[in-house]
């Protein structure tokens, strides 16, 4: 193989017109002529091709050039892992020849060839990008233009191991739908919004005039029992609000107001009741989750990004702060202690007030979760359609193909919005990182149980919820024991695999389930029942403790992130501190955070809660749902539409995790103002 890449190297030194690349690709398309078996359209289809080719000085040899130009190329870099050359796709769709008696038109296939490729330990396969007819679709058409290439350059024919064909937009059921739905929204927000603005306001009162009861009229004859109402309508005239305003259509309508939304998205404004320092704590989570992802989605593509330097990317990855990237899903179990210690908090109150007034009934169980559930679902909701309907016929880049399938959610929707995708996995899911909504809605309907227990006994209720914090931690211990999972996201260095030998995927069985995610929920539920007994600032902890704590709380954290260093650099713990670890390493993970949480919420952070409480970070931490749900579509948009070749370093990784963050915010604060913000006060409106 590397022979090849060498020879084409050379060859491609004079892809700009030279002699020598011209007579090469003239031997190839005359072998092609009679390298055929049948009279298929693609056989024809490439004749003319070659035909075109010979002639200099046709209409069409620009044409033809132009396709060769579209070709993937062999570049510098190969011991490095640059064996991807995916070509372009663009260039190679604007190709047309035209014939008296047909015209050829041109789409970009990638082949992957079935050779493994050894990158720093890592068995990786090629991948080439090819400029052929349209008519050329079959493994075989292909795998004989391929052949015919490796045949006049004297070398070893590689097989076809897999082709990626390009992909007709799909204007489906579905898109119409998501474009429907979404521009009925776009009007409801233009009227709202110009309703807001009092535009219509000489409308409304004219409606409001013409549906003013007229004064009766008195005949003199007789005295009427309103007699007196109607000398005072005469004399006096009556004030009244406007009937158009104080309807619900009007309401509903104004809910939908861009300028009064955006306000709210972007208001620095907290209620004393409120946590300011989650705030801090959410959006440095969701920051840390893109930044975890945005290496990881464009390694795990299918095929692969044009990454430059795949081998020294592995070579960075070993080095101790990549432990920040490799275990950025403890961000997850930040965010599962945030929702179980708010949930707790603000829920507790409630229950206990229905409590003395009388045992809560199935009406208030059932508003318990229903409201829960309206607060996700209609975001949900509409992303998902917006990911299964337009994304996907969304930009045109060198691979057809998307990380995730969207069309799956046209199948798997259902899992998604009743929150039990992460019990109903299926080959295909929809949203694959939605399991974090199914695990915290599943939390949440459990959490009434054991809130219901610490009312009518409190320390029977924290202590329980302190061993279901250790079960869930001790099932996953035992799970690590007996399938041996690969701790952490390091499955791709050498050796690690062959050395664990997992016998499932912990994705599936452990990663997402919820048996296994609990104890962070549970120990945000323990903070909130400290908080619920003594207002918080009542709570008193000594100063020298308190340092301890942090100093202690810190070094857990930083075991928990940088623990695995070595095991990235080959030196293997043995298998039952591995599955101490990936048994108990998010409970450590959750107490320690929790600590510093706690710490912050009773008025013993310093400078860390001040810092984690400012004003600054309540705009973000508001669309930090949103950023949550759509940070994978902006990412793999951009990466699945880009040509150009991405060199892995520790500053280029940096400047793409800016650009992520920047652009995922953005579009949460679009979406909260088409989807999420309306849908809150709609929620409020019918709630009432």
């Amino acid at each position: 193989m590397l022979k090849a890449i060498l020879i084409l190297q050379f060859l491609c030194a004079y892809s700009h017109g030279q002699n020598l690349f011209l007579r090469v690709t003239g031997e190839i398309l005359d072998d092609l002529r009679t390298a055929f078996t049948s009279n298929s359209s693609c056989s024809r289809d490439v004749a003319i091709f070659a035909d075109e080719f010979s002639n200099s000085t046709g209409a069409n040899y620009h044409q033809v050039t132009t396709a060769l130009d579209s070709w993937g190329k062999p570049e510098s870099g190969y011991q490095l892992g640059n064996i991807d050359y995916l070509g372009n796709p663009g260039e190679c769709r604007s190709v047309a020849i035209q014939r008296p008696e047909r015209k050829v038109l041109f789409h970009h296939v990638i082949v992957q060839f079935d050779r493994e490729i050894d990158v720093r330990g890592v068995d990786m396969r090629s991948h080439l990008g090819v400029c052929v007819p349209t008519s050329c679709l079959a493994r075989d058409d292909i795998e004989t233009v391929t052949n015919a290439t490796f045949d006049r350059l004297h070398m070893e024919r590689i097989p076809i191991n897999r082709l990626y064909r390009p992909k007709d937009n799909e204007f489906d059921f579905v898109f119409y739908l998501g474009v429907i739905v979404f521009a009925l929204i776009a009007i409801l927000i233009l009227i709202g919004s110009l309703l807001d603005y009092g535009v219509f306001n000489s409308i409304i009162k004219k409606i409001d005039q013409r549906e003013e009861v007229e004064p009766v009229k008195y005949s003199g004859e007789g005295t009427p029992e309103n007699a007196h109402e109607i000398e005072l309508s005469h004399d006096i005239p009556r004030k009244q609000g406007s009937k158009v305003k104080e309807s619900k259509v009007y309401k509903i309508v104004l809910t939908f107001s861009a300028r009064t939304n955006s306000r709210n998205l972007l208001s620095a404004k907290s209620s004393p009741e409120s946590i300011d320092c989650l705030n801090g704590i959410r959006v440095l989570s969701m920051a840390w989750i893109i930044y975890g992802h945005t290496p990881f989605f464009f390694i795990t593509q299918d095929p692969p990004i044009n990454l430059a330097n795949f081998g020294e990317t592995l070579e960075e990855g070993r080095n101790w702060y990549s432990m920040l990237l490799f275990n950025a899903t403890f961000s997850v179990d930040s965010f599962f202690l945030l929702s179980g210690l708010l949930a707790t908090h603000l829920s507790l109150p409630v229950i206990e007030r229905v409590y003395r007034s009388g045992r809560p009934g199935c009406k208030f169980w059932t508003k318990f979760a229903l409201m829960r559930y309206l607060r996700l679902t209609p975001a949900l909701a509409l992303v998902m359609l917006f990911y299964a309907g337009i994304f996907p016929v969304l930009g045109n880049g060198p691979s057809p193909e998307w990380r995730t399938d969207p069309r799956a959610c046209q199948w798997g929707w259902f899992k998604s919005l009743l929150y039990i995708r992460n019990l109903l996995y299926a080959e295909y899911s929809c949203m694959g990182w939605d399991w974090y909504l199914s695990n915290d809605y599943q939390f949440y309907l459990f959490s009434p149980f054991l809130m219901c227990l610490f009312l009518k006994h409190r320390k029977a209720g924290a202590v329980v919820t302190l061993l279901l914090a250790v079960l869930s931690a001790l099932i996953t211990f035992t799970l690590a024991i007996v399938f041996t999972p690969v701790p952490s996201d390091l499955w791709f260095f050498e050796g690690t695999v062959e050395h664990y030998d997992p016998k499932i995927d912990a994705y599936v069985w452990i990663y997402t389930k919820p048996w296994c995610r609990f104890s962070p929920f549970a120990v945000g539920m323990l903070i909130a029942f400290s908080l619920f007994v003594k207002p918080r600032r009542q709570h008193r902890v000594n100063r020298v403790l308190n340092v301890v704590f942090w100093v202690i709380s810190i070094a857990v954290m930083c075991a928990v992130i940088f623990g695995l260093t070595g095991l990235a650099n080959g030196r293997f713990p043995i298998r039952l501190m591995s599955a101490v670890y990936v048994g108990f390493s998010r409970l450590a993970w959750s107490v320690a955070l929790g600590w510093v949480t706690y710490s912050c919420v009773i008025g013993y952070g310093g400078i860390v809660n001040t810092w984690l409480a400012w004003s600054a970070w309540i705009p973000l931490a508001r669309m930090t749902y949103l950023a949550y749900l759509i940070h994978p579509i902006i990412m793999e948009y951009l990466y699945k539409t880009t040509i150009w070749k991405f060199y892995f370093t520790q500053q280029s990784l940096l400047q793409l995790f800016i650009s992520n963050f920047v652009l995922s915010y953005f579009f949460a604060f679009v979406f909260g103002l088409f989807v999420e913000s309306p849908f809150i006060r709609l929620v409020k409106i019918f709630s009432k």
